[in-house]
């Protein structure tokens, strides 16, 4: 068995935090995404998200030029690319690692349909098209049965 394949590739669907930003003609276009997964606590039976940022996001060449051009912050995007590394050296002479995805492609999946006013700073809106069912709603299907997913039972 051949082992030298190797995979580095992140995809995030999630909403832009703030308008995509070059800070020169030369830099690449910076974006934030967040991310929020939704389950079902088991032992509570309530609803929890969890929301990661995602804020070192490079996107490179003519993805770049259509997220600056095209994207807005509240939009839902889709993001395809790696996880890269650089390395420097700090103040303190210790050497440091960041971390950032390195995006090969960018793709509108929403548009942000809320007013400037309506999403109150850089974070971005809650998703309108309601990713969970309703607290209130039975839960027909036994948590331990084998019957297929309902719409409302996936996280996104």
């Amino acid at each position: 068995m051949n082992n030298n394949f190797n995979l580095n590739k992140v995809t995030l669907l999630g909403r832009l935090g703030k308008d995509p930003e070059q800070r020169s003609e030369k830099a690449p276009v910076e974006i934030s995404v967040s991310t929020r997964i939704s389950w079902k606590d088991k032992e509570s039976g309530e609803w929890k998200e969890k929301t990661t940022w995602h804020d070192r996001i490079q996107v490179w060449g003519r993805s770049g030029e259509y997220a600056i051009n095209n994207l807005h912050q509240g939009d839902m995007v889709y993001v395809e690319g790696e996880l890269a590394k650089e390395s420097y050296e700090a103040k303190d002479g210790g050497k440091r690692v960041n971390y950032y995805v390195k995006a090969t492609d960018i793709k509108l999946v929403e548009r942000n349909t809320n007013s400037d006013d309506e999403q109150g700073g850089s974070a971005p809106p809650a998703k309108k098209s309601g990713n969970r069912p309703p607290a209130s709603k039975p839960n027909k299907q036994n948590e331990n049965s084998s019957a297929p997913l309902e719409d409302d039972d996936v996280p996104f």
